[in-house]
């Protein structure tokens, strides 16, 4: 058990110094977010704006920030596919200055 995904990342690290694990550096973690724990981690997303773009209620969409509720698996991917549009603006952006 982890509070952070670091210190996940520190207990796997030093668990696999410790099995002398040669492999080790070949393995790829993915991170998959209930949205409770996304928004906690993604404070700067506001839940108001991820309901516009997704067409939620945005009273809805907090509830699942706050883990009240819980998303059906199309919502769920609705947010998803936001949040991954936003990446990609995001990494179009060029900023001069």
């Amino acid at each position: 058990y982890a509070d952070t995904k670091e210190e996940l990342k520190n207990k796997i690290d030093n668990l696999a110094v410790d099995c002398h694990a040669q492999e080790y550096q070949q393995v790829r973690f993915e991170v998959e977010y209930d949205l409770e724990g996304f928004f906690d981690e993604f404070k700067e997303l506001k839940t108001a704006e991820i309901a516009h773009v997704t067409g939620l209620d945005p009273t809805l969409v907090h509830q699942y920030a706050l883990g009240e509720k819980t998303a059906t698996a199309v919502q769920a991917q609705k947010i998803e596919d936001a949040v991954h549009n936003l990446g990609k603006r995001l990494q179009a952006v060029r900023l001069n200055g």
